[in-house]
């Protein structure tokens, strides 16, 4: 599955998103404030007009390769 590197303009649109790919998938929350989404998130995102900016499609491996390296430098 392919995934999505994403991050919102807004607190409010960050959390219109997050709460509907809740309900549909999984989202990771990364500590610079983007999100890993599975790519059928970005046409849900189109469909409901949540402003929103891709950053970058990642496939499994480069989603537990960016899992690791945000482990491997803590806060």
């Amino acid at each position: 599955m392919k995934f999505a590197k994403v991050e919102f303009p807004s607190d409010d649109a960050a959390a219109k998103a997050l709460h509907g790919i809740m309900q549909r998938g999984r989202i990771t929350g990364l500590r610079d404030g983007t999100f890993l989404v599975p790519v059928p998130a970005l046409e849900w995102l189109k469909e409901q007009g949540i402003p929103h900016k891709l950053l970058e499609v990642l496939n499994q491996g480069d989603v537990v390769q960016t899992l690791r390296d945000y482990s491997a430098h803590p806060v």
